[in-house]
């Protein structure tokens, strides 16, 4: 779980809860007194599309409640967000200015779609690299093989698939963990 990949990192985890769930975490923190009193505590969320993923807002919004109602000051604080990048104007044009550190691809098709989408946008693109050092990400071999017959050069390639959304976000950060990524 999180644990053993921030021990991997070299950080050392000050808790580690025996159930590994938002009550379990609550639970612990509450028992060693860490939420009374008004203790100001923050809870690092990633920000997940609903359509791939459903139920990981309401585990954080849960822990906040429980610490609340044990007395802390605490809220949820977004570290990331993951959803389909073609989903407005405003994600490519974070892209075009710099604004996002990965974009993942999960099929040809989306390949195809974002490889149209910065010729549109002209010169966002430079030898099939993604602008500004953003990591294109591919959720498997058909991903993979979508992005280069679309002339995109992939930085990283995931063995999971774009269904395997949590998978999918270990990938991402394993790729971008001497960057900016809080998880």
């Amino acid at each position: 779980g999180a644990a053993a990949r921030l021990r991997e990192l070299g950080l050392a985890p000050s808790l580690v809860p025996l159930v590994s769930t938002a009550d379990g975490l609550a639970a612990a923190i509450c028992h060693l007194g860490l939420a009374a009193g008004g203790r100001r505590l923050r809870v690092v969320c990633s920000r997940v599309d609903e359509a791939l993923l459903r139920g990981k807002e309401a585990e954080e919004e849960a822990l906040v409640a429980a610490l609340l109602a044990a007395g802390a000051d605490a809220d949820a604080v977004d570290a990331c967000a993951i959803r389909p990048l073609l989903a407005s104007g405003h994600e490519l044009s974070l892209l075009r200015e710099g604004g996002l550190d990965a974009v993942c691809v999960g099929s040809a098709e989306e390949a195809n779609a974002l490889a149209a989408a910065l010729e549109a946008a002209e010169g966002a693109v430079s030898n099939g690299a993604l602008p500004y050092g953003t990591r294109l990400v591919a959720a498997g071999a058909a991903a993979r093989e979508g992005c280069a017959a679309a002339g995109l050069q992939v930085d990283v390639e995931s063995r999971a698939e774009a269904e395997e959304a949590a998978a999918l976000a270990k990938a991402v950060a394993d790729a971008l963990v001497e960057r900016r990524l809080v998880w």
